[in-house]
């Protein structure tokens, strides 16, 4: 720190570790023209008063709000009320988009864990069945002439319109009567889950109700061994099975090597025992 004509004034390194920044970032930003020191000497030396902490850190906070330093270089050079209140509103809605993005991918952590641990907890070599509560969906028809990428693509685009951001989860169903021709890969829908408090963008709901669930564990490349025995025990067991199977990913490729190595809850919903005709 050094005194100058009754001003104080601080060198590059004490402005920037006071700033808690790099001397490279006042370097650059002077460059740019962004932010510049108030004096300079013949031999290039900077120096920076206090005051200027206060512009710093306005450009540090638009900067933070993800505004290009471009614009905020525009910004700079014609302040004034209107148009801080115009930015404000702008960046404020930039921001709501941001948390919201946070919250959807917060839901999203959340989801794989526990899909992830229950997997790890259960019993992966028997079928079951279990009761599943009403689950929220955005779901997409798949069109007869569409081929598989074409209808998740499709699919895709209806989340982000619908305005999710960060899908949940993305399965699809195949009806009853395709699985049992072994046409697994006519899929009538794509869908993705809904955390709770998204329910209000559903176009759909996956029942309550008591499913057949089996996992299998060998990826894509060997379903239909996976839609054989849950067909077989469902037989066995005289079981009357709805419409439509599910298809659920619960470990891809943020925690296993490979498509093959992906495991997929198959589930189907059974249809409730019809009361016997009372006498």
């Amino acid at each position: 720190m050094v005194q100058k004509q009754g001003k104080t004034y601080f060198t590059t390194g004490e402005f920037a570790e006071l700033l808690g920044v790099s001397k490279h970032t006042l370097f650059y930003y002077d460059q740019i023209g962004l932010f510049s020191p108030e004096a300079k000497t013949d031999k290039d030396y900077r120096f920076y008063t206090p005051q200027q902490g206060d512009l710093f850190f306005v450009i540090q906070t638009l900067k933070e709000l993800g505004m290009p330093l471009k614009e905020i270089k525009a910004y700079l050079c014609q302040r004034r009320p209107e148009r801080l209140l115009a930015l404000l509103e702008e960046q404020a809605q930039v921001l709501e988009r941001k948390m919201e993005q946070m919250n959807q991918m917060r839901s999203l952590l959340l989801h794989k864990a526990k899909m992830t641990r229950a997997l790890l907890q259960a019993d992966t070599k028997t079928i079951f069945v279990r009761h599943q509560e009403k689950e929220y969906l955005v779901k997409t028809a798949v069109g007869g002439r569409e081929s598989i990428l074409e209808g998740f693509a499709r699919h895709m685009q209806q989340c982000r319109q619908k305005g999710l951001l960060i899908p949940l989860a993305t399965g699809q169903t195949l009806p009853l009567e395709r699985a049992q021709q072994g046409a697994l890969e006519a899929y009538s829908s794509y869908y993705t889950l809904l955390p709770h408090h998204l329910r209000s963008l559903k176009n759909d709901v996956r029942p309550s109700g008591e499913y057949l669930v089996y996992y299998h564990m060998d990826g894509y490349s060997s379903i239909g061994a996976g839609y054989e025995k849950i067909l077989q025990y469902a037989n066995k067991e005289q079981l009357q099975l709805g419409d439509f199977f599910y298809e659920d990913v619960l470990l891809d490729e943020l925690s296993v090597e490979g498509y093959d190595n992906y495991v997929v809850q198959i589930s189907i919903r059974l249809k409730a025992p019809q009361k016997e005709a009372e006498a």
